[in-house]
């Protein structure tokens, strides 16, 4: 490719103009700080959801101990009154819940196969549960005395007895969220359609308008905030005729009205009374799709300029 081509160079700037590339400095530095802004957002996110999580999980550990406590498994219930059973579950299945549910997570994060995931589960509560009953022992004991008589097999016993199904439960409870959530991840990574994604056919699409995190869809009469890129919103658009003429602004041709010359600055009045400006690479663009002109290449109607 010859550098010196007017033809190649238009070209060359439409390619970057319509993928979002930029060889400005400046335009480097803004797409560096809104990369870090959404980075920061994603963790944000992500450790909202982390701490979501434990809250759902540790309340409804809360509501097995109160169910646990007022029933009294394993002959607790004629250990003492129901306040007492229900202290003693919560203070086992809070600290469990904490323990055990650390124990699913990093095993799920491992990405087994079933088979594995289900084994490494049950051998590490195997595990985990000979220190954990050393704290329930300790919390039993302290408050009916007369459990000290129980051997650390019974306690054992007990304990595995309890957590199996738990930890059974809460597993399969962590797995279908964590499914849920990929999903909802995959579907908004899913090319997306002009009706899902802008609500709006591309025919009726005027102008796509960059707002932070969101994009602006202009229909006649009508605007709405979406939230995606302005790439994301430009491939809905299933190829509308219109091009980019900023990096915050998509036109459709039908919506120019005039153009309007102020010095070295274009800009395009459209059809529903907004102005969109035209960035300084993208003129010679412009003005080769013939929207510069009194008569348009593709036989339209010409566009009237004014020069200010």
């Amino acid at each position: 490719m010859d550098a010196k081509d007017p033809a190649n160079g238009i070209a060359l700037r439409q390619q970057l103009f319509a993928n979002g590339r930029r060889d400005s400095p400046a335009g480097e530095r803004v797409r560096r700080r809104a990369n870090r802004h959404y980075d920061g957002l994603m963790n944000q996110t992500r450790w909202s959801d982390f701490l979501r999580d434990w809250a759902v999980d540790l309340a409804i550990a809360s509501v097995c101990a109160i169910f646990l406590g007022l029933i009294g498994p394993f002959g607790s219930y004629l250990n003492g009154p129901a306040w007492q059973r229900v202290a003693f579950q919560l203070a086992c299945f809070l600290p469990g819940s904490l323990l055990y549910g650390s124990l699913i997570r990093v095993v799920l994060r491992l990405g087994l196969k079933p088979m594995m995931t289900w084994m490494s589960i049950f051998l590490g509560v195997a595990i985990l549960n000979v220190p954990f009953q050393i704290w329930v022992a300790s919390i039993g004991v302290s408050i009916w005395p007369f459990l000290k008589s129980l051997r650390p097999l019974d306690w054992y016993l007990q304990g595995l007895i309890t957590a199996l199904p738990v930890v059974l439960g809460f597993t399969l409870w962590i797995e279908a969220r964590l499914r849920r959530r990929q999903q909802a991840k995959e579907a908004g990574e899913a090319p997306p359609t002009a009706f899902g994604l802008l609500g709006a056919p591309p025919s009726a699409v005027l102008c796509l308008q960059m707002e932070d995190h969101y994009v602006r869809v202009h229909t006649a009469g009508h605007s709405r905030l979406v939230l995606a890129t302005l790439n994301q919103a430009i491939a809905a658009l299933e190829n509308a005729d219109g091009m980019q003429v900023h990096r915050s602004w998509w036109v459709a041709r039908k919506a120019v009205l005039r153009a309007v010359i102020e010095g070295r600055n274009l800009r395009l009045q459209l059809v529903n009374g907004i102005t969109a400006p035209v960035a300084r690479s993208a003129v010679a663009m412009v003005r080769k799709a013939g929207w510069l002109t009194n008569e348009n290449p593709s036989g339209g109607t010409g566009t009237e300029i004014l020069s200010i």
